[in-house]
């Protein structure tokens, strides 16, 4: 996985969504490999060198990668990676536009560097599903009741019940009814989120320098094993590694 490191040029940039993860640092070279959420790298000093899953060298601005599809990435200079999970509704949108590896022009991508250091991470999304002419994500229906549970799930210690019928019964809902309402407010399955929001949390744990044990706990993994399984799943990169660059780029 091409895992930026801290940025000699601008303070480092790490930005959470429900539906997305931005990242921002200077560049490297990845060794070929898959993971499982749509992942976008944009090179903001200079051109990516790529192969894709036909193992065909390119060169680009920006590149965008379904899921489980693999890649080897090259860049110099600072880059910015923008992951996805593969669930929710921006990833319908963006199936629907990308079937496959997409190659963006400097014209496409300028708009996206434009807005990196600007615009919150849900617009660069909107502006990246402009760029590629999706359709626009599905509307969000709010509902009280899940709104209530969000707010637990965000508050609630690393060692919370976040099981079906309990979080069924704070909103007030039967299971199977729970989980229709929650997708359709949320825009994403209840399970997909929660391992998110757990990521999330160790995620900026880890970036803060915490050891993997302790940002585990901290984000509710049974324990460090099972983060490290999850994280590998999603970006292709263990929590040990992400530790590793942010003790170099602090003790730098």
């Amino acid at each position: 996985m091409l895992l930026p490191r801290a940025s000699t040029r601008r303070a480092p940039l790490a930005r959470a969504w429900d539906e997305a993860l931005l990242v921002r640092g200077e560049g490297g070279r990845s060794t070929r490999h898959a993971h499982h959420w749509w992942h976008l790298v944009i090179g903001l000093d200079a051109p990516l060198r790529a192969s894709g899953p036909d193992g065909v060298e390119l060169e680009a601005r920006a590149i965008l990668t379904p899921p489980d599809v693999a890649h080897a990435i090259t860049a110099s200079g600072e880059i910015a990676l923008l992951y996805v999970e593969p669930e929710g509704r921006i990833a319908a949108c963006l199936r629907a536009a990308c079937p496959d590896v997409r190659v963006l022009s400097d014209r496409e991508a300028e708009p996206l560097v434009d807005a990196l250091d600007r615009e919150p991470t849900e617009a660069v999304m909107a502006l990246l599903l402009e760029v590629l002419g999706a359709p626009e994500p599905a509307p969000i229906r709010a509902h009280p009741a899940i709104a209530k549970v969000l707010r637990h799930l965000e508050q609630a210690p690393s060692d919370a019940d976040v099981s079906l019928d309990t979080l069924a019964a704070l909103a007030g809902l039967s299971s199977s009814r729970f989980l229709h309402a929650f997708t359709e407010h949320v825009g994403l399955p209840l399970r997909p989120y929660v391992r998110w929001l757990r990521v999330r949390r160790a995620a900026g744990m880890l970036l803060g320098g915490a050891p993997a044990s302790e940002a585990a706990h901290g984000a509710g993994f049974a324990d460090a094993a099972h983060m490290s399984r999850t994280f590998r799943e999603m970006f292709g990169v263990t929590p040990s590694e992400i530790a590793r660059r942010s003790q170099s780029v602090q003790s730098g």
